[in-house]
């Protein structure tokens, strides 16, 4: 399969040319990876198309201090995939996300994140076009002030970030505050913030002067900093500041909105330079049909083993359903170039392909078992009549 890409198709986003033009290669870097952990954005964000991550767990003071981790094993396991030079860096990837990432632990002194590599972040930043984000959390900017974590600004990444890290919360504990977009017509300010759930808690930061403040937070006679950006140099560097589980939080934003999946991913967009689609819900549809397609081929493939069992020949249904996997896969490639239409087109074609094909499964399910029902009633009845019972 082969899609043949439009007449003078370009890359709509800066890719500083880590692989594929049409994917936003990620090294997402957080202590918040793993199974014994609640947050599972690394997830979410893999769950589009358009994204491609590589995680990289970094050891974090709840890691130690609460599951028993050996501080030492860990870092050693975050050097296996973090680059290992500057130039696998920038060929490999096209943004750095760092999500509760700490700097350094003021407990634990084997937690430490390489001066080298925020050097490189810097450098990368500057000139060669790469994106940086950093997201909330008790281990960012400068740390939640329980003295578990160091601040960023103590870091010679402190140089490319569009905030100061004061420390500590905005507020002291979780209260309830409204998103608030300074221009309404933002591509961020697209989605349906109106059902969001309340932003709760923020890291304490201050913008710098010459970042674009993009929203804040707003309550009662307060205005708290939530997303800003700015360009030190070639690349794009985007601070957001929500904090989650910390202080009284209940995170209502990130466990009750439907929509939060579709603002991490669109975060990462805005980073990289990638448009944020102008209907975003059809491209919230696209996404979730793309993300139950495997989902619908597993349940077909489980009930044509369960037939084939009884002798149903499912040689047809099997090419059937290949031929629907290489339409879904066109159908991906045209999401990844943000060409929607063609991408809602196809899956409009692959759903009709889906009710025939189900249909053709049920009716070789259901001849294979009426011959089973057939046998067993020869098979009860022979015995009856043998027995005299007739």
């Amino acid at each position: 399969f082969v899609l043949a890409l439009p007449s003078g198709w370009e890359p709509a986003f800066g890719s500083t040319g880590a692989g594929d033009p049409s994917l936003v290669d990620v090294l997402f870097i957080s202590r918040f990876i793993g199974p014994q952990t609640g947050k599972i954005f690394d997830r979410m964000l893999d769950a589009d198309p358009s994204i491609t991550l590589t995680r990289v767990v970094m050891p974090g003071h709840s890691w130690i201090g609460t599951i028993g981790a050996d501080p030492q094993l860990m870092n050693r396991r975050m050097r296996i995939y973090m680059p290992r030079s500057y130039q696998q860096l920038v060929r490999s990837y096209d943004a750095v996300v760092l999500y509760e990432a700490p700097c350094g632990s003021a407990v634990y002194s084997q937690v430490f994140f390489d001066p080298r590599w925020m050097s490189w972040f810097v450098e990368s930043v500057r000139r060669e076009g790469m994106a940086l984000e950093m997201w909330g959390g008790d281990a960012s900017w400068g740390g939640g002030g329980e003295g578990w974590y160091r601040s960023w600004g103590e870091t010679p990444l402190d140089e490319i970030l569009p905030y100061t890290s004061l420390g500590g919360y905005n507020p002291s504990y979780a209260g309830a505050f409204k998103p608030h977009f300074f221009d309404p017509d933002h591509p961020l300010a697209r989605l349906p913030w109106k059902r969001a759930g309340p932003i709760e808690l923020l890291n304490k930061v201050e913008p710098k002067i010459g970042a674009q403040q993009i929203a804040e937070a707003v309550g009662p006679n307060v205005h708290y900093p939530w997303i800003a950006t700015w360009r030190p140099g070639k690349g794009k560097v985007v601070g957001e500041t929500q904090v989650f589980g910390s202080m009284g939080t209940t995170n209502r934003m990130f466990n009750d909105w439907r929509w939060y999946q579709d603002f991490m991913i669109y975060l990462v967009y805005f980073g990289a330079d990638k448009p944020i689609p102008e209907d975003i819900y059809r491209a919230h549809r696209l996404r979730e049909e793309i993300n139950t397609h495997l989902e619908k081929a597993s349940m077909l493939v489980s009930l044509l083993d369960f037939v084939e069992k009884f002798g149903a020949s499912t040689v047809r249904l099997y090419k059937d359903l290949e031929a629907i996997n290489k339409r879904e896969q066109e159908a991906e490639e045209y999401y990844r170039m943000d060409d929607y239409d063609s991408a809602a087109q196809v899956f409009e074609e692959i759903n009709k392909a889906w009710t025939d094909l189900n249909s053709k499964a049920i009716q070789v399910k259901k001849k294979a078992l009426v011959w089973v029902y057939i046998i067993e009633w020869f098979s009860v009845t022979g015995v009856a009549m043998i027995a005299g019972v007739f």
